[in-house]
């Protein structure tokens, strides 16, 4: 191979070299892949409570919910009670856009009044799509006691005849409940039925007691006090009077 030949080889392979590192180093990027940009995911705040709640019954309260950064697109939240027997919820559903993604919206709690004597528990959920849950525990102190009730404290009568008054309870109990209607002087005053039985179907549903004058050859009036009562439960007093018909003569 002569001098002249080995040069022009010499010359292709530097330009080839050249050419390969130019374009690995020199030539322009490409710009087909987006800049990667960080969003920042809402998240929801709550504010002026805890997890865990108490109410008593029929009051209310409120708490309020807020985003913790901006959202790209309004957020629709919905608020709903495990069980609207115990705990409502109001308003139902809130809205946050990137305006207003910061201040906070209240949903007010009620517990709802009711007949029986138990305290309850429920949750409430706060839901959006693409957002953590916010589920809140409600504690409701029963506002009702359980008690006994009649229609009157007094009844009067005559001998030989009778008089009535009716008993319920209070509240609804959780089982049934037995109460005792109890005459201290049967020889003057006489109850019936003695004892009858309340349920939770049937508690504010008057039961009537009679109670009749006993005829004695005596002619003074009497005052009999009637109980009324029942295991765990005040016990009332139902006075009964009794005018004698009897009529004092000089034989």
């Amino acid at each position: 191979m002569n001098k002249k030949n080995i040069s022009i080889m010499f010359f292709v392979t530097f330009t080839i070299s050249m050419l390969i590192f130019f374009m690995q180093n020199c030539a322009p990027q490409s710009s087909s892949s987006p800049p990667v940009t960080d969003i920042a995911i809402p998240l929801v705040i709550v504010s002026s409570t805890t997890a865990d709640i108490n109410l008593t019954e029929s009051t209310s309260i409120n708490f309020a919910i807020s985003l913790n950064s901006v959202p790209s697109t309004d957020i629709t939240m919905t608020a709903t009670s495990n069980n609207n027997n115990i705990v409502t919820v109001l308003p139902t559903s809130l809205n946050f856009t990137p305006s207003n993604w910061n201040v906070a919206q209240n949903i007010t709690l009620t517990a709802v009044e009711d007949d029986n004597t138990e305290n309850e528990d429920t949750t409430i959920t706060v839901i959006s799509p693409g957002l953590p849950t916010l589920t809140l525990t409600v504690h409701i102190t029963d506002n009702d006691s359980l008690a006994l009730h009649t229609t009157v404290n007094t009844v009067t009568f005559n001998e030989n005849a009778n008089n009535t008054f009716a008993i319920s309870l209070s509240a609804q109990p959780s089982t049934s409940v037995s109460v005792n209607i109890i005459s201290p002087n049967t020889d003057a005053a006489t109850i019936s039925p003695s004892s009858m039985t309340f349920t939770p179907a049937n508690w504010n549903t008057p039961q009537t007691a009679t109670v009749s004058g006993v005829n004695d050859v005596d002619v003074t009036d009497e005052v009999v006090s009637l109980s009324v009562e029942s295991a765990g439960l005040t016990s009332l007093s139902v006075s009964a009077h009794v005018v004698d018909d009897d009529i004092l003569t000089i034989v």
